[in-house]
């Protein structure tokens, strides 16, 4: 750490690095972290006070939810702070992730509202959930290139499978309404080949939901927001005692399966709608959550002294002095 701090410390007095952009950005977050939770404290106030090492614990937690929410924003960034140059290919990967797993949500919840609609309900849904997940989800990362993302500006353009309405992007769009469709007729012993009348509201349905930032969306949108947090502050809480060394070791531990589940569980209400926890997405989330806290704790290391906390640690520096 030292090193990353010196080196970085040299671009940024030659005039090589300009960080500025980046500790306005943090304490923007921090700002909004703090006003958040003044708002969620007169709302749902708390019957005992915070301990100390939660207290220590906001800094870096305005971090992660700065990071966070540009992860989950619907429309993609236009660059990550400038500090995060070295991760921003890990951060487009994590927001690629996220992202299709919100649309996973979106997706089986618009299967789940057609079955119901007929009257039908699934007899088997973690299994049928499973098989689901795995069809959706290959057609979701189906030729995606994380090279345009890796200089922190992804290319809008219709090859992009991530560019909402291009081309590459309706076609996989088509591609997975027929996916839908067809686990739809097997859910309703219809025909194996997918009548229009059967694919038709469906690829409207999902078309709309995915182009547009739809009430939907933000649903899930803000139901992953709390998931992916809590799990990152999970990790974050154990990694910021370790060493760098340890840290990393610490990745080639499985997560585990413990805790809530994504799926029609966390869905608005459908008639008749599973209520069965559907597990494959849980080690997906605490993935991203070890992964995004790895990163953000030997990040935080590096710059929260160098730019984000630079002023109050100076001031820290200075008391003694004048007293």
């Amino acid at each position: 750490m030292p090193f990353l701090q010196e080196y970085f410390q040299g671009k940024i007095n030659r005039g090589n690095f300009h960080v500025e952009p980046a500790r306005h950005w943090y304490l923007a977050v921090r700002d909004r972290a703090q006003q958040e939770d003044a708002q969620k404290n007169q709302t749902q106030p708390q019957n005992t006070a915070t301990s100390e090492t939660e207290d220590a614990l906001k800094p870096i937690e305005a971090l992660f939810r700065g990071i966070t929410d540009q992860l989950l924003q619907f429309n993609p960034p236009d660059e990550f702070p400038e500090t995060f140059l070295f991760d921003s290919e890990r951060l487009w990967q994590l927001r690629s992730t996220i992202q299709n797993l919100i649309n996973l949500d979106i997706a089986w919840y618009i299967f789940e509202a057609y079955v119901n609609k007929h009257k039908r309900y699934l007899s088997a849904p973690e299994e049928t959930y499973s098989t689901f997940r795995t069809r959706i989800w290959s057609l979701m990362e189906d030729g995606i290139d994380m090279e345009s993302r890796i200089a922190s500006n992804p290319v809008a353009n219709d090859d992009d499978p991530d560019h909402r309405g291009g081309k590459r992007w309706t076609q996989n769009m088509r591609c997975i309404a027929l996916e839908i469709a067809r686990f739809a007729c097997a859910a309703l012993q219809l025909d194996a080949v997918v009548a229009d009348e059967v694919i038709a509201p469906i690829e409207e349905a999902l078309e709309w939901h995915l182009s547009n930032e739809s009430d939907l969306f933000r649903y899930f949108q803000n139901s992953m927001r709390g998931k992916v947090l809590d799990t990152t502050l999970a990790s974050a809480r154990r990694y910021l005692p370790l060493s760098p060394l340890a840290i990393c070791e610490s990745q080639r531990t499985p997560p585990s399966s413990s805790g809530p589940a994504p799926g029609s569980s966390s869905a608005p209400a459908v008639s008749g709608a599973s209520s069965q926890q559907l597990t494959p997405q849980v080690s997906d989330i605490e993935r991203i959550g070890m992964r995004l806290a790895h990163m953000g704790v030997l990040h935080w290391r590096v710059w929260a002294p160098l730019l984000y906390l630079r002023d109050e640690i100076t001031m820290a520096d200075l008391a003694p002095a004048l007293i």
